[in-house]
């Protein structure tokens, strides 16, 4: 049976390549009777069986991985939760594949989204820290010790009698992972001077 199955699955794929390059509208095929044909073969092979979960993960849990769960709506008002590796250096709007047999026969996939936090921006591939300190600070002098998304810390130091309004430190490799890639962007935190005391 598993090898009449597979024949099957076989001269169908077949018959959708030979039918592809008919209908295509690069070849001479309507836009409408392609797609007409794709929903056809999507019908018959289930490809179009798909359940899509975005998850929204701090930062940090899509730059060092982590075990993550989704709710997966298996239909009647039924849904169970599965629970999923997302590996290093995962970079936001990353989908990830897979099935679940004991679940549904259907494909899932998990689309992998940044949490935004008010504490920092990221900006493709930077991280932006934005502080404020007063005019008293920025006169005397002042230690800051800034926490990164990935909970480091750095320090930066502003000299006493200090008259800009605004001061910009690039920390070269602290930034968030590059789109694929294990490198990293920079750090950029703006300290700027405000009124009062």
């Amino acid at each position: 049976m598993r090898s009449q199955n597979k024949t099957i699955s076989n001269n169908l794929r077949r018959a959708y390549v030979r039918e592809v390059k008919k209908h295509h509208p690069d070849c001479g095929g309507t836009a409408e009777n392609f797609l007409e044909f794709q929903e056809a073969y999507n019908l018959l092979t289930g490809d179009d069986e798909c359940h899509a979960i975005e998850i929204f993960l701090p930062l940090a849990d899509l730059f060092n991985g982590c075990i993550a769960t989704a709710t997966v709506d298996l239909g009647k008002l039924d849904t169970s939760t599965i629970e999923f590796v997302v590996p290093p250096f995962t970079y936001p709007g990353t989908e990830l594949e897979f099935s679940d047999n004991r679940l549904t026969s259907r494909k899932i996939r998990i689309i992998l989204q940044e949490l935004v936090i008010d504490d920092f921006k990221r900006h493709d591939s930077d991280i932006i820290i934005e502080r404020k300190i007063t005019k008293t600070e920025a006169t005397a002098g002042i230690i800051l010790k800034i926490a990164n998304f990935d909970k480091t810390f750095h320090h930066v130091a502003i000299s006493p009698q200090t008259t800009a309004d605004q001061l910009i430190f690039n920390i070269c490799g602290h930034g968030f992972c590059k789109k694929n890639a294990n490198h990293r962007g920079n750090l950029i935190i703006i300290v700027t001077t405000m009124e009062g005391s």
